[in-house]
């Protein structure tokens, strides 16, 4: 349960982040705007020059992008004149209806300006130019004018990176010159008196964020402008506009504080939890991942079973229904039981009395009270089955807990958790300084990257020195894994130094067990030759291991959490093979 609620919390956080710096994404197309530039020259009449260089970086194909402006208040906007520069190289624009490349088209409905421009383009920076006029983009009162515009509307498909928007008024060295900006808090807004500019600036702004401007200064600025209002505007404005700074400072400094908040909480709880994982590490018995040993005798049969041999090497809590036919071979090797080839199956007769409920199960239940074949297995409709081999499974592995040291596997798991929690907290300190603090967000990337890669650092280096093992354990497993070193590697000289059938009767089992029985077999097959098949019960072992043909596909699944999940090599599964302002813009690309 904790796995699937930390995936969840770390797939949330990223989704979070993502939406938080989303980028258009249309199939296998996707774009962004890098930079986008305004210039606004104002004139005396109170009309303006608007230059807007908008850089978009597109990964696929597109035939062209949309502008958009909104009427608003003003006057009115001319249709523009538009340009594109790719590959340091200006292109200008043709005005026609043709949607031909390289030209543009203008319409205007629902007190929009509309500029539907065609220009072709394959994963590349573009910049698209557009230059227009504003008229009445400044209002004349008694005693101020006023520019009120919203130079960037909610008609954005995507964010918008590196913004800069610059006004300059036809007058320089203006005195009572002020300027506010509404939409959102992490900005810089220079007013130059000396040079009559007003000059905006933000690292960036989401596509449904509205920027909207207002800024006065004298109506000497703009002497000749016919857009006039009869009512004093000065004192009233600089009061609201005042008292609406106040908020959005005190929002600004609240945001401020609350991603540092966020951040000392982060770096409280990381801290927290590597000084539980330090001390509990330090009270952990000193363990290492044991070695193959260099026993002289390669072949000597390890001391565990071999269901037990595979639960250890997997450091599984249940044997597999793999270690059943091993378990099998074990038994047929005592004398136990019989296995017999009929016709396309195999049947398992019961010749002593085995003391295990499975087995019996399987004879009474499923066979006929002393045999029972593979077919009668696969065919078996009731679930019991799976139940009764669960039950098997689990209490073949009742003897784990002397080899496989629970305190060290805890911890190693614990360093896992840690690691993706510290993951899923870092990504959420991302998230939220984003949100609440963007000039802070380099800082917390460092110090959230920093404590992912410690973190799992730290897992990788505990799994690699903390052995899942008792003291028994590793000795057991140091066995083991020269064991199966040495079957896996073994070549038909070595196997012809062990001419007896009998001990291979024995290792095949645990061949089976760990899956490499195909190797085993093969080499066997070269040195003894037609020596198996006269051998009736080596015949046997043979077969099952290498062929199969016992096969608990539809009844048993290897892993003991479903049924259906076991599949065995070529030939059959059962087996032990290998497996209110003016204006407002927006835009797009198709």
């Amino acid at each position: 349960m904790k796995k699937y609620v930390l995936s969840f919390c770390l797939i949330f956080s990223i989704f979070f982040t993502v939406y938080l710096t989303q980028t258009n994404v249309k199939a296998s197309n996707s774009y962004e705007i890098t930079s986008f530039k305004a210039n606004v020259n104002v004139q005396k009449n109170g009309d303006a020059a608007v230059t807007r260089r908008i850089t978009y970086n597109f990964k696929g194909d597109f035939h062209g992008v949309e502008f958009r402006e909104q009427l608003g208040d003003m006057g009115g906007i001319s249709d523009p004149d538009v340009s594109v520069i790719e590959n340091d190289k200006t292109i200008s624009l043709t005005k026609n209806n043709s949607k031909n490349d390289n030209t543009f088209y203008t319409s205007t409905s629902n007190d929009e300006k509309y500029t539907d421009v065609y220009h072709r383009v394959s994963n590349k920076k573009v910049t698209f130019i557009y230059r227009y006029k504003i008229d009445g983009l400044v209002t004349n009162y008694n005693d101020i004018s006023e520019i009120n515009w919203t130079p960037i509307g909610r008609g954005w498909d995507v964010l918008l990176h590196d913004v800069d928007i610059q006004i300059s008024l036809p007058q320089r060295h203006i005195n009572d010159f002020h300027s506010w900006v509404h939409g959102t808090t992490d900005y810089t807004n220079n007013v130059s008196s000396k040079n009559g500019t007003v000059n905006i600036k933000l690292d960036s702004i989401s596509h449904n964020k509205p920027l909207r401007l207002v800024t006065i200064f004298p109506k000497s600025v703009t002497p000749d402008n016919t857009y006039t209002v009869n009512k004093n505007k000065r004192d009233s404005t600089i009061k609201k506009e005042d008292k609406l700074a106040a908020i959005v400072n005190k929002q600004r400094q609240k945001s401020i504080v609350t991603s540092y908040v966020y951040l000392a909480i982060f770096m409280i709880i990381i801290i927290m939890l590597y000084l539980f994982v330090f001390i509990k590490w330090r009270k952990q018995p000193e363990s290492h991942i044991p070695e193959p040993s260099k026993s002289k005798d390669l072949f000597k049969l390890p001391e565990v079973s071999p269901s037990m041999a595979k639960i250890l090497l997997d450091q599984a809590d249940r044997a597999d229904a793999q270690s059943f036919v091993a378990e099998l071979l074990v038994q047929q090797n005592k004398g136990n039981v019989k296995i017999t080839r009929s016709e396309d199956t195999y049947e398992i007769e019961e010749i002593k009395f085995i003391h295990d409920d499975f087995f019996q199960f399987l004879f009474k239940h499923v066979g006929n009270g002393k045999k029972v074949s593979i077919k009668q297995i696969n065919e078996y409709p009731g679930e019991d089955l799976f139940y009764k081999f669960v039950e098997w499974s689990v209490r073949v592995a009742k003897d784990r807990d002397k080899y496989l040291s629970s305190a060290n596997t805890k911890l190693i798991d614990m360093l896992k958790n840690f690691a993706v929690i510290t993951s899923v907290l870092g990504l959420a300190l991302f998230g939220l300084t984003a949100w609440y603090n963007g000039k802070g967000l380099m800082t917390a990337t460092i110090i959230a990257l920093v404590a992912i890669i410690f973190s799992w650092s730290i897992y990788i280096y505990g799994k690699k020195h903390i052995s899942p093992y008792t003291e028994k354990g590793n000795a057991v497993v140091s066995e083991l894994l020269t064991f199966k070193q040495t079957l896996t590697s073994i070549n038909d000289i070595e196997i012809a130094k062990v001419d007896d059938l009998t001990l291979w009767q024995d290792i095949l089992p645990y061949a089976v067990a760990l899956g490499i029985s195909q190797n085993v077999l093969s080499q066997l097959r070269t040195v003894f030759g037609d020596k198996i098949s006269l051998d009736p019960n080596f015949s046997v072992l043979y077969s099952v291991a290498l062929f199969g043909g016992m096969s608990f596909v539809n009844n048993i699944p290897s892993n003991g959490d479903g049924f259906g999940e076991y599949s065995g090599p070529s030939g059959g599964g059962f087996t032990g093979g290998d497996g209110g302002a003016s204006g407002g813009s927006g835009g797009g690309a198709f």
